[in-house]
Formats: structure tokens, C-alpha cells, sequence
């Protein structure tokens, strides 16, 4: 399970490198294969189904932001949405807040160098990539 989630997210968050949107068609890819994870992740347990719609808590919420401030992206946080359909709450809280930290100390050290403006943006599925590779399973 968590190759393929890498494989996932190492093409998304080279889209949001290069182009800094995601593609329809990937973020639907991405839910399609998030269920299935999470179906297969709950194969053989007692757990009520409901408890695979509470890990995408975090992006629902994050989505949620998205159309209030322009300072997070959607894409980002259907692809949350993904990681905790996929991975269960706990795990994507854990990937999330460490990404969030990442990007954070990234840029502190971008502002000081003076390579980005505060108002300018720094793509975010990148760290949320690594954090998901610290984590590990």
C-alpha cells in the first residue's frame, strides 16, 4: 500500500512543482485508488465503514479554506482527503501536521533568503510527500 501511495504522490507533487495545479483527472484517480486502499485496509476488521469518511476529515476541512483564502490550495486538500481515506485519521494527522511543519521551516529559511515574498507561494504536496515518507506505515 505505501508504494503505491508514494508512486501517487511523488507524480502529484511533481504537478505542483511544475505547473502548481493537479489535474482532474489524477485528483479522481487519486480518490478512486484512496477507497479502494481504504477498503482493502479494513478487510477482515470488526470497523464500521464510517470510520474510512473520518480520515478525510482533515482535507474536507482543508478544502474548506480553500474557498475562503487564497493562501491554500484545493488540490491539496483532496489529496488529504485521499491520504486519510486511504491511510485512517490518525496517520493522515500525523502526515499532515509534519508536512505543515516542513513547509514551514522551508519557508522561514526562503523568506530570510530572501527567494520568496511573503505574499508569494511554495507548493505544498511536496512536503506532504516526505512527511508521508518519515512516517512511514
Amino acid at each position: 500500500m505505501e508504494i503505491i501511495l508514494t508512486v501517487y504522490l511523488v507524480i502529484v507533487s511533481v504537478m505542483d512543482v511544475m505547473k502548481k495545479r493537479i489535474s482532474v483527472g489524477i485528483l479522481f484517480f487519486g480518490g478512486v485508488l484512496s477507497l479502494a486502499l481504504g477498503i482493502l485496509r479494513m478487510d477482515g476488521t470488526n470497523l464500521p465503514p464510517g470510520i474510512l469518511l473520518q480520515g478525510m476529515l482533515p482535507g474536507i476541512i482543508w478544502m474548506l479554506f480553500s474557498f475562503v483564502t487564497t493562501m491554500v490550495g484545493y488540490g491539496d486538500g483532496v489529496i488529504v482527503c485521499c491520504l486519510g481515506l486511504a491511510m485512517g485519521l490518525h496517520r493522515c494527522l500525523l502526515v499532515l501536521g509534519l508536512g505543515l511543519f516542513l513547509l514551514s521551516i522551508v519557508s522561514i529559511l526562503l523568506l530570510i533568503g530572501k527567494k520568496v515574498k511573503a505574499t508569494g507561494t511554495v507548493p505544498f504536496l511536496p512536503f506532504l510527500m516526505i512527511a508521508f515518507l518519515l512516517i512511514g506505515e
